[in-house]
């Protein structure tokens, strides 16, 4: 789980749309170093589309079935609205130093 994997997903994206930033409605960073997006897209901002990126290939645009009655508006962010996301590796080490676990006991998080 990196940061550059949500920077790197999410400016794809940006030059996918052909925008300088997307907004999202959620962001799944997997440990095999895989990212899922749920994009509003710019064009349609009453859609969805939802994308995986694996560090080098972005897929296709997926439709995402939402409610008539959800606030997109209130759903949506961008990445510099949740710094977090720009520091993935601090998280994953604060969270691995709280579960009492040591690296040896979960390789695949290293």
């Amino acid at each position: 789980m990196t940061s550059a994997l949500v920077r790197e997903g999410l400016a794809e994206l940006a030059a996918r749309y052909g925008v300088t930033d997307v907004q999202v409605t959620s962001v799944d960073v997997a440990r095999v170093e895989t990212l899922d997006v749920t994009v509003r897209n710019p064009a349609k901002p009453d859609q969805l589309d939802r994308y995986t990126f694996d560090g080098e290939w972005l897929s296709d645009a997926s439709p995402v079935m939402f409610s008539a009655l959800e606030d997109l508006d209130a759903r949506s962010f961008r990445l510099g609205d949740v710094p977090a996301l720009s520091r993935v590796e601090a998280l994953v080490d604060d969270a691995l130093a709280h579960t009492g676990f040591d690296g040896e006991q979960w390789p695949a998080f290293r």
